[in-house]
């Protein structure tokens, strides 16, 4: 038997001043208590700046000498990994759906999320890491990428199922954006037959403890959050998978990086999950969990009526646009046949011309080719799910 320490941690590290606050100083923080600590593996979110990562590998290099940042998008996916053990293999794939570009003020599409996977081998077994970070909720009241995330939990499980059948233990760490009663977490943890560190403690802590954003003692929780959320919310996860051959168990969990040290400010807007996982191999030992048929299908159901429901509303997005699209070039129009002989100065009438023209590239976009994108995401999620279903059915 052999065990091994994990941590996830969404950093929130933004390149911006104005995003996120004392950014150097928590990096350097959290650097040198990273050097200090006695983790295997190390599971990092929002790092967006490839300096900040170039400068934790320099720091923590002596504990975890292996590393990878994943690249994606226009700024990063924002997620690496740090492990004692060599990288045998990587891979990086996008989220078919993540939000919109037009959503400026939310940056999600601009960062291409997705799921890394890293393996490597330690005392004889083979090791799966995930890595994740899925697309944020805006607002509780009005949650308009609720089927984005959900089509993103699907994936993710399906990525890892298909990606674990031959390694002996599934790793799955990260910001997750979605607490334990939702139909995303739901789709993810029975799909890819994951256990939830959490739930497999060994010890009882009370349940507000397992917050890991919008904490009240957080300096970095505003005051709004505090109303909403008084206990905070729980949204960072290290999930986990044996498979027959090898045993796993939660020694310990520990919810970690809360307060700098002789300061009153935090590590993060997020506090880290730490688990210390208890790993043998044994040859009766049958892969956890085992899969609850019944309960995927319900799930898959749920998902395919969520979907089915959002699918009308696309269809009366795209009629809006289109719409849009049509009263912009009419204006466009009309102001164009009113520059005519008149004495407007021309660049300014040039200037208020381009603002109908951008408005019609921008419904074009949306309307034709973003709608189009999601249609068929969401049919293509749909009949995947809809095969699941049969083969639950014949089997």
């Amino acid at each position: 038997m052999f065990s091994l320490k994990v941590l996830t941690l969404n950093c929130w590290a933004f390149p911006f001043p104005w995003m996120c606050k004392d950014k150097e100083f928590r990096i350097k923080s959290l650097a040198k208590a990273l050097s200090e600590s006695e983790y295997d593996i190390i599971l990092l979110q929002e790092i967006w700046c490839i300096s900040d990562f170039e400068y934790l590998q320099l720091m923590i290099s002596n504990k975890l000498p292996h590393s990878h940042y994943f690249y994606s998008g226009s700024f990063g996916s924002g997620m690496c990994v740090f492990t004692k053990f060599p990288i045998n293999d990587v891979l990086y794939i996008n989220f078919r759906l993540n939000g919109y570009a037009h959503k400026l003020q939310h940056g999600d599409w601009f960062a291409g999320k997705g799921v890394g996977l890293i393996k490597v081998e330690v005392n004889g077994l083979m090791i799966n890491i995930y890595i994740t970070h899925i697309h944020a909720e805006y607002s509780k009241d009005n949650d308009e990428y609720f089927t984005h995330r959900l089509i993103q939990s699907f994936q993710l499980s399906q990525f890892i199922k298909q990606t674990s059948e031959k390694c002996d233990v599934v790793f799955v760490g990260g910001d997750c954006n979605m607490e334990s009663d939702s139909l995303s977490y739901k789709i993810l943890t029975t799909n890819a037959m994951l256990n939830d560190a959490w739930l497999k403690k060994p010890d009882v802590i009370e349940e507000e403890f397992a917050s890991t954003c919008e904490l009240p003692d957080n300096c970095y929780t505003s005051a709004a959050s505090k109303l909403i959320f008084p206990r905070g919310i729980r949204i960072d996860y290290l999930l986990f998978r044996s498979n027959s051959g090898t045993d796993i168990t939660v020694n310990h969990y520990e919810r970690v990086f809360g307060k700098i040290p002789d300061d009153s400010r935090n590590y993060s807007d997020h506090e880290g999950v730490s688990v210390t996982f208890n790993l043998k191999t044994a040859s009766t030992a049958q892969a956890c969990p085992a899969r609850d048929a019944a309960l995927l299908s319900d799930h898959l159901q749920a998902m395919i009526s969520e979907i089915s429901i959002n699918a009308c509303k696309l269809s009366s997005d795209k009629t809006f646009w289109i719409v849009l699209a049509i009263f912009s070039t009419v204006i466009m129009f009309l102001m164009n046949c009113f520059s005519v002989g008149g004495t407007f100065i021309p660049t300014f009438m040039n200037l208020l011309i381009a603002l109908p023209a951008v408005s019609i590239i921008i419904c074009i976009w949306n309307g034709v080719v973003i709608n189009n994108i999601e249609s068929k995401v969401f049919a293509a999620t749909k009949e995947e799910a809809k095969y699941l279903l049969n083969s639950k059915k014949e089997n």
